[in-house]
């Protein structure tokens, strides 16, 4: 018998469909060995030595693979084809390798097809030290930075959960550009646009470009008057065209996905957080358990390579010649190279597996998120290989002589679309953010002449301001991660998670920000250990990491460098009085938790003769006197806590066109419509505890004030169906079905269409019937394990308890094993 090895049940099941009889399909279900999280797991004075102990939670999962282990001929270790497949792969050797001297062999696959997969069997090879060599660096470089800063900070800065070697530099970026728009000063300025039309009545709008031949810089009209003056100036006047230039350009095709592309595109597009795509292609490359589907649908989902094999493409031109047509086809092929800094090119771009899948024809067989992101990756893969968008530009420039006698020319600019290339399967979509202050491009055409006379309808002037730099989404941080060489795509979900897990970020309407403990840990970091926040120190080391899976680089000599410099910093900062590290960091985040609009921002304010200092406690820190515990005065790290609140209009809503009141009461702050009642009581919105009141804008004042609305009647209940906001934040509501899991902008904008969707598809998730499944009975009391879905996603039910699966699995992945790990983990730690 030859025992196959792999990671996970799912990946099990489809690998064990392709081989015969003499095989066995058994899944470690992940890491079979761990370094424990405790002190002493590295000996930093024994060559960095890692002491490993077998994971406890796979105790059964490791007794049936040792049986098998001693049954089997041969052994063939088929686990994931990256630095974490291979460490698996080396533990499982390590840990079964006994005196029998089994034959053990590594093979790799980026599809779960039957033909990679047993092609793959066929050209097995050994396991690959330097991978593993650099995944035990790595795994110590984490370590050590972990328990060596972590208990500095536990005992520095009570309420500070860990520091790590990634996130702590990730959360740096976070908190930069917190700081970086809290110190932002706007700049007003004004534009002058004019609405014009031919004599043939084609209307458009074009902006002043230059005046007294120069060209109008972005504020150079920097006040109001001055506008006024250029306006009235040109209300009279008689236009022309002075110049047409007309220009064709391309738009070329976007690379395949990488594992940072997927993620920000499907961020963006989908509103998929990072796990939740990482969960979802998982199950995409492991295969789909349905009769219809064979084998796993995309490829290994964890890269950095945007390359595709020169078979597969010829695969994909095919299909665009048969779907499309020859016309859309380039003569000849797209080759695309990586450009990311560090980047490890080992495997393929993410792309179907089969292009005879057509995500229409899968659709029946694949739950609406696994549709979406397999729609998404199909569309970008066929899309690589099709031809540019072509545009056609033209560009007319108006001269007029205002009633100074000064020459002004306004600028208009036409793009039409005359051949749709790739964007006839893959659109392109706006980013959130425009940050061009010129007026678009007209999507259409127009037909002038050079000293056309052109009638002006009117001239307007617009005020502007110039905005803080917008805060990172899951996006457009893990863009600049990526850019700046920090982490690996297989970590980047793992960093967001962390980071919120341990509340040092937030999230507000999609985007991060610091919390008050995220900012305290970074000023901490930023003064006592600013080496390993630094962003060039962090892509220094992947790069040696990288230098040491190629065999370029040794694990020892890495290690020995790091730990003699941050051991020889820890040694210095314990001997500093906590008292110190506070005064510096009042001085660090001064701006941030003392309120600047006042004289003496850190006087007391109760007893008018204290300092406003940081205060700690067991759970974490405060603002408070020090004259404490004589002056009792305390509050939030934040400036503008709840407690220092003054009441103040945030905006004036549009529909009434009252004032809403920023206040703060008993159970935090809200929001007020003046002079506006319901029932008799004032129209009132508490504050979602995700919503930072330092940046509530005019924007989601008007959303939150807004709420609870009537959205309509469910079509088949004929039952209200509302949106509203809670403590956690918005939600529907339709008899006793909730929507949690939706977005401020979307609850506040959202149709009866939209809603019932929402609805339906929730109350189809928590309804026992469709979702109660026996896996089994407990091996010793013989009760029914049951697995079910309610609120707040799946759990199992055994013995009237109920456990939560955790991330660590999807519904999908629940075994009869994993269910019975699950309740002996939870009922252990009761």
């Amino acid at each position: 018998m030859i025992l196959v090895i792999v990671e996970s049940p799912a990946k099990a099941k489809t690998i064990n469909k392709y081989l015969g009889s003499n095989y066995k399909v058994l899944a470690s279900m992940g890491h079979v060995r761990d370094l424990p999280a405790k002190s002493g797991s590295i000996q930093t004075h024994n060559n960095f030595e890692m002491i490993w102990k077998t994971n406890s939670a796979r105790s059964k999962t490791i007794n049936e693979i040792k049986k098998e282990v001693t049954r089997a001929d041969k052994i063939i270790l088929a686990t994931d084809p990256d630095r974490e497949g291979e460490a698996i792969s080396w533990h499982l050797y390590e840990l079964f390798n006994n005196k029998d001297k089994k034959n053990f062999e590594r093979v790799v696959f980026n599809a779960v097809t039957k033909e990679t997969v047993l092609t793959a069997i066929k050209e097995p090879r050994s396991i690959d030290i330097d991978l593993v060599e650099a995944y035990k660096a790595r795994l110590s470089l984490d370590y050590l930075i972990g328990f060596t800063i972590s208990p500095i900070l536990w005992k520095k800065l009570p309420g500070a959960k860990s520091a790590g070697r990634v996130q702590s530099v990730a959360l740096k970026i976070i908190c930069q550009r917190e700081s970086d728009i809290e110190t932002f000063k706007s700049r007003r300025y004004w534009t002058i646009n004019g609405d014009f039309r031919t004599i043939d009545n084609q209307e458009f709008t074009a902006y002043l470009h230059s005046r007294n031949g120069k060209k109008l810089e972005k504020f150079d009209i920097s006040s109001e008057k001055e506008a006024s003056n250029i306006n009235e100036s040109l209300l009279t006047c008689e236009y022309k065209i002075s110049d047409i230039n007309k220009s064709n350009s391309e738009k070329k095709p976007y690379p395949p996905f990488t594992t940072s592309t997927l993620q920000q595109e499907a961020s963006k597009r989908l509103r998929f957080d990072p796990t939740r795509t990482m969960q979802i292609a998982q199950r995409l490359y492991e295969g789909i358990d349905n009769p219809h589907i064979e084998g796993g649908l995309i490829t290994y989902m964890r890269t950095d390579g945007v390359q595709i094999e020169d078979n597969i493409i010829d695969n994909i031109r095919d299909k665009i010649k048969n779907d499309y047509g020859v016309n859309q086809l380039p003569n000849t092929k797209i080759l695309y190279k990586t450009k990311s800094k560090n980047a490890q090119e080992s495997h393929e771009a993410i792309r179907p597996t089969s292009f005879s899948n057509d995500p229409g024809k899968l659709k029946p067989y694949l739950s609406d998120e696994q549709f979406k992101l397999y729609e998404l990756i199909w569309k970008r893969t066929i899309a690589s290989q099709m031809k540019s968008a072509i545009f056609e530009r033209t560009a007319i420039s108006l001269i007029t002589k205002d009633s100074n006698n000064i020459e002004n020319i306004f600028r208009a600019n036409f793009q039409v679309k005359t051949f749709p290339g790739f964007q006839v399967i893959y659109d392109d979509q706006k980013s959130e953010i425009d940050t061009d202050d010129v007026l678009p491009e007209l999507e259409t055409s127009i037909t002038v002449n050079k000293d056309d006379i052109i009638l002006c309808n009117k001239v307007s002037q617009t005020a502007h301001a110039t905005e803080p730099p917008p805060r990172y989404n899951a996006a457009s941080l893990i863009k600049t991660l990526e850019e700046l060489g920090i982490g690996r795509p297989s970590t980047y979900a793992s960093i967001l998670s962390k980071l919120s897990e341990r509340n040092y970020t937030q999230l507000d309407q999609r985007r991060i920000s610091p919390t008050s403990n995220g900012r305290l840990v970074t000023a901490f970091l930023e003064n006592y250990y600013p080496e390993y926040v630094q962003y060039d120190f962090t892509a220094d080391l992947e790069n040696k990491l990288d230098k040491i899976s190629n065999g370029d680089f040794t694990r020892l000599s890495l290690l020995e460098e790091f730990w003699k410099n941050l051991d020889e910093s820890t040694q210095k900062i314990t001997d500093i009085e906590r008292k110190e590290i506070i005064n510096v960091i009042n001085e660090t985040l001064a701006p941030y938790i003392f309120d600047q609009d006042l004289e003496n921002p850190r006087l007391c304010p109760e007893c008018s003769d204290g300092t406003l200092t940081l205060l700690s406690f067991k759970d974490g820190s405060f603002v408070g006197c020090s004259n404490y515990p004589e002056c009792k005065f305390q509050r939030d790290l934040s400036a503008k806590s709840t407690k220092s609140i003054q009441k103040e209009i945030i905006a004036i809503d549009p529909q009434t066109k009252e004032n809403i009141i920023l206040q703060s009461g008993r159970y935090g702050p809200y929001l007020e419509l003046e002079n506006i009642e319901i029932d008799g009581k004032p129209k009132r919105t508490s504050i979602p505890k995700n919503i930072n009141i330092d940046n509530l804008d005019e924007k989601t004042a008007i959303q939150l004030i807004s709420l609870p609305r009537l959205i309509g009647n469910h079509p088949d209940t004929k039952e209200e169906i509302v949106g509203a906001i809670g403590r956690y934040g918005p939600y529907l509501k339709h008899m006793n079905t909730y929507v949690n899991k939706i977005e401020l902008d979307e609850i506040a904008t959202i149709g009866l269409n939209r809603a019932v969707s929402l609805i339906n598809e929730q109350a189809k998730k928590s309804s026992p019937n469709a979702s109660n499944t026996i896996l089994g009975k407990y091996p010793t009391t013989e009760s029914d394990i049951i697995l079910t879905s309610g609120r707040y996603g799946p759990y199992i039910k055994y013995n009237r308890k109920n456990y939560s699966i955790g991330k660590d699995y999807s519904i999908e992945d629940i075994t009869l094993d994993n269910a019975i790990q699950i309740i002996n983990s939870k009922d252990k730690k009761k």
